[in-house]
């Protein structure tokens, strides 16, 4: 019913890994689910971003590493249009 629905890639890099996880974060909103990330429950965003605790410190801060400018450039890379979809 729903032919080539998923499929998997490698995440080679770092640069892809974040465009993954934004990717991820968003597509909540892109599906008119929510307006922001940070309002739809099951993502992980507010893990990253905002004061949940239920992801591991160490895997919190390698992906938010990601970012060398810390959270606030977490923030505004999901607020980025993402020109590789």
């Amino acid at each position: 019913m729903f032919p080539n629905r998923y499929r998997s890639e490698v995440v080679a890099d770092e640069r892809y890994l974040a465009q993954v996880i934004r990717y991820v974060h968003n597509n909540p909103v892109k599906a008119a689910l929510v307006a922001d990330a940070r309002q739809y429950r099951w993502s992980s965003y507010n893990e990253y971003c905002g004061s949940k605790a239920i992801i591991s410190t160490k895997q919190k801060q390698r992906v938010l590493a990601l970012f060398s400018l810390g959270l606030d450039a977490c923030k505004a890379f999901h607020r980025e249009k993402d020109k590789q979809e």
